[in-house]
């Protein structure tokens, strides 16, 4: 799904952690590119940190995570969302600097968040209606809410009319083939040439016979 939010909390409170979230990739993942220099071993080890652990996993963001309790006089205080960039991630990865052992004995929770899609359909003519999927290479058709309901305004409610779709596994119907053999050119018979010589001597037979009675 597409995630625009991750946030890490820890179990027990009283802890802190470095980690790095990496998301599943196919293919190898180039590392990111660096605007700064990286000056000292320090720098260099940060940045080795950051490094997916193999070609399957892109680094999305780090960031301390906490739970801490009874911090100038608040009651306790918990790190933030990420916020990352909304692409699809089938898989997610947390690593943690030090070991997951900083949060103590019971991992972290992953909390994702992203917004709801709409897909609002302009359907016309008596129901039921059919929707097809499309192949991935053909021209999108799909229109902005704006062009497909001009009269509405941005904070008037979607119509109350909805539906629930049936999927169906319609099998592909066989294309039936028909074998034709191939026809020999009819100039090639000896036997339409017979019947024409024979049709010729025919009419010319009749015609002798009507000339002989005149």
């Amino acid at each position: 799904m597409p995630i625009e939010q991750l946030q890490v909390v820890p179990a027990e409170p009283d802890t802190v952690g470095l980690v790095t979230v990496l998301a599943k990739v196919d293919a190898p993942a180039t590392p990111p590119r660096r605007h700064h220099l990286l000056r000292g071993s320090l720098h260099a080890l940060r940045a080795k940190e950051r490094m997916a652990p193999d070609a399957n996993w892109a680094w999305l963001a780090e960031a301390n995570v906490y739970w801490l309790r009874n911090v100038g006089g608040v009651a306790q205080l918990r790190s933030p969302p990420l916020h990352l960039d909304a692409g699809l991630t089938p898989m997610l990865r947390l690593q943690v600097a030090g070991g997951m052992g900083r949060f103590g004995h019971t991992p972290p929770t992953l909390r994702i968040g992203a917004h709801a899609s709409t897909l609002v359909f302009l359907a016309r003519g008596p129901a039921p209606f059919r929707l097809e999927l499309a192949p991935a290479d053909e021209a999108a058709t799909t229109m902005e809410l704006a062009q497909l309901m001009p009269a509405r305004r941005p904070e008037d409610p979607l119509p109350a009319d909805t539906a629930t779709p049936e999927l169906r596994v319609v099998a592909p119907v066989p294309a039936s083939t028909v074998m034709l053999a191939p026809v020999k050119p009819a100039s090639d018979s000896p036997w339409l040439w017979a019947a024409l010589l024979g049709g010729v001597a025919l009419m010319g037979a009749m015609a002798w016979s009507l000339l002989r009675k005149r």
